[in-house]
């Protein structure tokens, strides 16, 4: 069961009609400008700093929190704060500040519901 979301259904989706990309400035092509790059960060990657891809997945999450709220990057990234909170694990330079599988499971304890 998922909260939140309504049923869909069958008949209520149509298929969206297929839209040609712009080809030449007159029809709204911008090219890329020569500094900008496409976010080439893997999650193996940063499994080199990390354990497991859970405890990657809580590590990003919450640097990427973190970063939406204001702090400041600890590596230089165009990219939005996901990307920049895996830039910021592959570069070791955000980790758990306890054991990885203390970490996670104290966050897995934090997301029962409480009775």
């Amino acid at each position: 069961m998922v909260l939140g979301r309504t049923e869909m259904r069958a008949e209520s989706i149509r298929p969206q009609p297929k839209r040609e990309l712009a080809k030449t400035a007159d029809e709204g092509y911008v090219p890329p400008s020569p500094g900008d790059t496409m976010a080439r960060v893997t999650v193996e990657d940063c499994l080199d700093r990390e354990e497991n891809r859970f405890a990657l997945v809580v590590l990003a999450a919450g640097r990427a929190r973190e970063l939406m709220k204001g702090t400041a990057p600890l590596v230089a990234s165009k990219n939005k704060p996901a990307v920049t909170a895996l830039r910021e694990v592959a570069a070791g330079k955000v980790k758990f500040s306890e054991p990885t599988m203390a970490a996670v499971v104290r966050w897995i304890e934090a997301q029962k519901p409480r009775s």
